[in-house]
């Protein structure tokens, strides 16, 4: 898709069209229909980003690159591509390229979900999150209205605190909390970077 095709979903996924999104970021008429042939300016992508509350990478690419691959690399883990692919039934290619950040093109929805499925590490990716970065509306959005006034939920961070001090662990143990405090750190990042 190109960055027209994204912004047509997107104001389908909004309940909008091209030229009511023109006229409200004071664009001129047909001036995002232009941009197949001539590359807008990254302001003007921003505010079209902004209106609709999602990143550039969103308008751009039809989903949010960056976050997807961080999920994907949270998912894949410490494992072997190849046995990744074979398990959750992706080719490994498309893995690859996609755990590079070479790969713009939207993932597909069974691409997407079978890796979902295969997610060991549901606690920190959850699915609706990976299919939202995947470019794949799982929740209702928001009116339009509601992103032009502010009315933006944010993220408010809980903290649990998890001692394992005094307990008799096992090196094994011990390593497997480690790898879990990791992923938890990973998991606030990726977080902090989808708001």
């Amino acid at each position: 898709m190109n960055i027209v095709d994204n912004i047509r979903e997107l104001c389908k996924e909004f309940n909008t069209s091209i030229p009511k999104l023109e006229k409200e970021l004071g664009f001129g008429n047909g001036a995002i229909y232009n941009w197949n042939k001539n590359s807008p300016s990254i302001d003007k992508l921003q505010k079209v980003a902004d209106l609709f509350n999602v990143s550039v990478e969103r308008v751009l690419y039809g989903f949010e690159l960056s976050r997807f691959e961080q999920m994907l690399r949270i998912i894949v883990g410490n494992k072997p591509i190849e046995e990744v692919a074979k398990l959750s039934g992706v080719d490994s290619e498309t893995l690859d390229n996609y755990l590079m950040g070479i790969c713009l093109i939207k993932p597909e929805p069974e691409f997407v979900e079978r890796l979902a499925v295969f997610n060991p590490y549901e606690i920190l990716v959850l699915r609706e999150d990976f299919m939202e970065a995947a470019g794949y509306k799982t929740m209702t959005s928001k009116p339009l209205s509601a992103n032009i006034e502010g009315e933006s939920q944010q993220y408010v961070p809980q903290t649990i605190a998890a001692h394992h001090d005094g307990d008799d662990w096992t090196e094994e143990e011990l390593q497997d909390i480690e790898e879990f405090k990791e992923l938890v750190k990973l998991r606030r990042q990726l977080r902090k970077s989808k708001e």
